[in-house]
């Protein structure tokens, strides 16, 4: 439950009433929406394969004696 003249929200989890106090509210974009569902475990991370390694030129070495 909200609570609009306070800015608390009270989470009855059947022990004892607790009270979280609301800093800010913003609308989720769907990439946020995912986000959360992946890290409360509601929902399957998908994986993006690694894009392949490209073969890059170095300088040359030289050994000194």
């Amino acid at each position: 439950m909200i609570c609009p003249g306070s800015s608390e929200v009270i989470v009855d989890d059947g022990f004892s009433p607790e009270r979280i106090h609301i800093t800010a509210i913003r609308r989720l974009s769907p990439d946020d929406l995912d986000e959360l569902l992946i890290r409360f475990g509601k929902k399957e991370a998908e994986f993006e394969q690694a894009p392949a390694t490209e073969e890059i030129e170095g300088a040359e070495v030289e050994e000194l004696d």
